[in-house]
């Protein structure tokens, strides 16, 4: 599914004016400006899929990008999280899967070449199982103090994460 929560109150988004999908699309317009947090915790609670992705809309994506984001799910259904294209300095050949054309990380050597910045994020697009990323952010409609940065989401899905998990990037 696609939901749009819609903070611009001044226009109205209409399903009309989306491109087409091969699934349900949701259209909320707020009345008033949530904000990044408040929008955010508004769609995963709106969400009913298995997967959750989360775009603002300045954000780009490849035109082939949910191709590529359902083809390496329907791969690695076991995974947490995949990582579409927002990697820089991913020309680690070993890592590359030569039949699927996806890099595969163990939990340990990403985060190694994270923190020696081998790998960087250019914004962090993770595509996550719902439920995984509820678990993340500890989600609560009531609760105003939640903290989100995209580094920490990653160093809190890969605690969460089981050891010999691997990580797909795109």
């Amino acid at each position: 599914e696609v939901i749009v929560g819609n903070d611009y109150i001044h226009e109205k988004i209409t399903i009309n004016q989306l491109p087409s999908f091969d699934f349900p699309i949701k259209v909320f317009n707020h009345k008033s400006n949530l904000g990044e947090l408040d929008n955010l915790k508004f769609l995963l609670s709106a969400a009913s899929g298995e997967y959750f992705f989360w775009l603002a809309d300045d954000d780009l994506l490849m035109d082939d990008a949910l191709k590529h984001i359902k083809k390496t799910i329907k791969l690695y259904p076991q995974n947490e999280f995949i990582v579409p294209s927002s990697i820089s300095n991913l020309k680690n050949k070993e890592k590359r899967n030569k039949e699927t054309n996806i890099n595969l990380y163990h939990k340990q050597d990403f985060l190694n070449d994270f923190l020696i910045q081998k790998i960087r994020f250019q914004g962090v697009y993770i595509v996550y199982k719902t439920n995984f990323i509820r678990k993340i952010i500890r989600i609560n409609k009531t609760d105003k103090n939640i903290y989100y940065a995209d580094y920490d989401l990653i160093f809190k899905s890969l605690i969460e994460m089981n050891k010999d998990s691997i990580i797909p990037f795109i």
